[in-house]
């Protein structure tokens, strides 16, 4: 993100095709328009060189080459040539030529009842025909079908996959596809068949009915979007008969009561359930009423030899994890330790040698690399290990190594959460939740404890605590800001209207307590003097942003205020005492902005964005800008990791992000659950510490003002992870001495004199 580079552009010749222009670009790599020796129009996917290296990424691409050749031609794109294995790999299909279902909802709004009809007769027709192949589809929705003249056509086999493959697939993918238009069971990550398409077959209809997505809008955040689709079931409304039954079915919750694609297209098309094509009718689409008795044909033959559903029993559920903790990463010293073997409770400080605490700090992160080297056959004896390493010295790859292996959680929730935020001396946490529930826990109890409970009128979304931990600020779907006073157990002190914005996002204090920034969805961002917490006064309304905010940050000398826009902007803007406020610069992205961050001397703003469907190679990344200029931001760094080769995600970008109190790590929320963590102590080039474990599609970071404690949630759950020594050293050293653990330390560190960190 932030960058001039691409997908790179490789426009020329791949294999018999001479490409002529670009038509797109997704997380993979690029598609292109080519022309065959024949002067032939064809559709070019290329992926991208530096995935291109990966045998994974290869064989994914082939997995996507072989499902779309196995489907028959029935409305979709049919493969020309594929190349999997040369040295540029590339799949060629048929080209296309018309907008997509999306564009045309978007500018010409609701099909009509003949156009809706024939849409539901080829879409059904499509799926019918990548069933019959035994493939899955997992991402019907309006951007992949396309208007041809001929009629429409089911595109982007991207993610689509062998029946027989999707359970041992999702086990180890996540959750997959896109939001609005998944399954119940696609939506909480668990296996998908064939009926999962048709849940999204009927949400594509409703949505060309309607013109409207079927769960939630195109501003509900993901969360909420999955709720919706666990719990609720959409209005029919604008859907007639036969239709509007046909759509209801399909949207049952229950795979198995929904009907099968054969089953759709034999109702749509007026057949009788035994497989009997109706009587051709006359009119335009002649050539889609041959395909449909061509069809109708083929699948009487299959649904008399092999039953009515095959595999359709209803699929279980599962949520799909990471479990044990594993590194992108280990960062091994190349150094020669001193000759000089340093005792594990010595802690470098400010009065020692600069080559002594240069071996301390390399030790740490000698002894950091090697604790999870046996997470998950001791789990216990890696976290006594990385404990060693923090005491040695606390490099943020020992304070991360700890914390991954001392992580804990809150109890889980019944719906799901969406923001958390830690008190400012780390001993308790907020947590917010789209089911409009703001809890309060003390997070020093063993398990936490519960203190209290308080509510929106509405979905919750933002959180914050005053820098003095007494006041408590929570934004909402309900439009508004309420504050709370946390020692008197969340009661209401005050409510502050967010005007016009249909949802009030994000919101911070300054850093003297006595204001208060909140995110609109109208594009507007409310400054509050609340100095008086009973009697919040309006005090300034920036609204230069073009649509939802998604985030606002005030500098940690509360000069200046870095608001996010999900209109690809980053506005920057001065505070200063007694004029309004002025907007000094503004950064551009290749997409929504979801999060930003200022590290704690203000010189620094890391910059988290959405693409959605990643339309450039830099969207899996944070990019972190210099603002000491705050007029003229430079970038100065990116952080990234390398990918994740067997990896399968909806989505590739970061949503939010965070500096620990020290500067020198920095935390990112990954679009598919994880937390992502870097050291900066380089911003120039920040390394890869550690991904923490995935529990879901959203992830929030948030770290105490004390630097002990880093707070993440997802979906259901809101977890610990504790970086301070002597806290963690609490959970670590409870089951008092550790067997074996001299043994294990001396085949990890030979060189290295062990002492248990839990023995003072």
């Amino acid at each position: 993100m932030f960058t001039a580079s691409e997908t790179p552009s490789v426009l020329g010749q791949v294999g018999p095709y001479q490409l002529e222009r670009r038509l797109g670009a997704g997380g993979m790599g690029a598609v292109y328009l080519g022309r065959g020796p024949g002067g032939e129009q064809v559709a070019v996917k290329v992926i991208r060189p530096d995935l291109a290296r990966h045998p994974q990424f290869r064989a994914r691409f082939r997995r996507e080459a072989d499902a779309a050749r196995r489907v028959q031609p029935f409305c979709t794109a049919a493969v020309v040539a594929a190349d999997t294995e040369g040295p540029v790999p590339f799949i060629a299909s048929e080209f296309v030529d018309g907008p997509s279902l999306h564009e045309r909802i978007r500018r010409g709004g609701p099909l009509g009842p003949t156009d809706l009809h024939r849409l539901a007769v080829a879409t059904a027709t499509a799926l019918a025909a990548i069933h019959a192949a035994g493939v899955v589809h997992r991402d019907l929705k309006p951007a992949n079908v396309m208007l041809s003249p001929l009629g429409p056509r089911v595109i982007d086999f991207g993610i689509a996959v062998a029946r027989d493959e999707t359970a041992a697939l999702t086990q180890h993918s996540g959750i997959i596809g896109t939001p609005a238009y998944m399954s119940p069971e696609q939506a909480s990550g668990g296996a998908v068949g064939p009926a999962s398409d048709i849940f999204a077959w009927a949400g594509l209809i409703l949505a060309a009915a309607t013109g409207r997505q079927p769960f939630g809008g195109p501003d509900t955040p993901v969360p909420l979007i999955i709720e919706l689709i666990l719990t609720e079931t959409p209005a029919l409304t604008g859907l007639d008969e036969p239709l509007r039954g046909l759509v209801e079915r399909a949207f049952a919750r229950d795979p198995a009561e929904r009907p099968t694609a054969e089953e759709l297209l034999l109702r749509l098309v007026g057949a009788r359930p035994d497989g009997v094509a109706p009587v051709a009718r006359p009119g335009p689409g002649n050539e889609l009423d041959q395909d449909v008795s061509a069809m109708l044909a083929t699948l009487a033959h299959a649904r008399r030899g092999r039953g009515r559903r095959g595999t359709g029993r209803s699929l279980p559920r599962r949520r799909a994890t990471r479990g044990q903790v594993a590194l992108v990463t280990v960062i091994v010293a190349v150094l020669a330790l001193a000759a000089v073997a340093v005792p594990l409770g010595l802690r470098a400080d400010a009065t020692a040698d600069a080559a002594l605490a240069e071996d301390l700090r390399e030790t740490s992160r000698r002894i950091a690399a090697a604790a999870p080297r046996i997470a998950s056959e001791d789990p216990a004896a890696a976290a006594r290990i990385a404990l060693a390493a923090v005491r040695a010295a606390p490099t943020p790859q020992a304070r991360v190594a700890l914390a991954s292996l001392t992580g804990r959680a809150l109890p889980k929730e019944k719906n799901y959460l969406w923001s958390a935020e830690p008190s400012p001396d780390g001993r308790l946490v907020a947590t917010t939740s789209p089911n409009k529930t703001v809890r309060l826990w003390d997070v020093t109890a063993s398990p936490p404890a519960l203190l209290a409970t308080a509510a929106h009128d509405a979905s919750s979304y933002g959180v914050a605590f005053s820098p003095d931990g007494t006041v408590l600020a929570t934004t909402g779907q309900d439009r508004v800001t309420r504050l709370w006073d946390v020692a008197d157990r969340l009661a209401p002190l005050a409510t502050m209207d967010g005007k016009d914005a249909d949802s009030v996002m994000d919101v911070a204090f300054a850093p003297d307590g006595n204001r208060l920034a909140t995110a609109g969805t109208d594009g507007t961002v409310h400054i509050w003097d609340v100095s008086d917490r009973r009697h919040p006064v309006p005090a300034d309304v920036l609204s230069e942003h073009s649509d939802s905010v998604t985030a606002v940050r005030f500098s940690p000398d509360g000069q200046l205020l870095v608001t996010a826009s999900k209109d690809d902007t980053v506005a920057l803007w001065t505070l200063a005492p007694d004029t309004a406020p002025a907007r000094v610069a503004i950064i551009t992205g290749g997409g929504g902005i979801e999060g930003v961050a200022f590290s704690p001397d203000g010189r620094l703003l890391a910059v988290a964005a959405n693409t959605d469907e990643a339309t450039d190679e830099g969207a899996d990344e944070v990019t972190l800008f210099d603002v000491e200029d705050p007029a003229s931001p430079r970038r100065a760094g990116v952080a990234a990791v390398p990918a994740d080769p067997g990896a399968e995600e909806f989505s590739a970008y970061y949503q939010t992000v965070a500096f620990s109190p020290d500067g020198l790590i920095l935390a990112a929320g990954h679009a598919t659950g994880e937390i992502v963590l870097w050291s900066v102590e380089d911003p120039a080039r920040p390394a890869p510490l550690d991904r923490l474990p995935s529990d879901g599609v959203r992830q929030d970071v948030a770290f105490s003002a004390d630097g002990g404690l880093l707070v993440t949630t997802a979906n259901l759950l809101a977890r610990l992870w504790t970086l301070d020594a002597d806290a963690a050293a609490a959970l670590v050293c409870a089951d008092g001495q550790a067997p074996g653990l001299a043994d294990r330390w001396a085949r990890l560190l030979p060189d290295v004199p062990f002492a248990d960190p839990c023995v003072t």
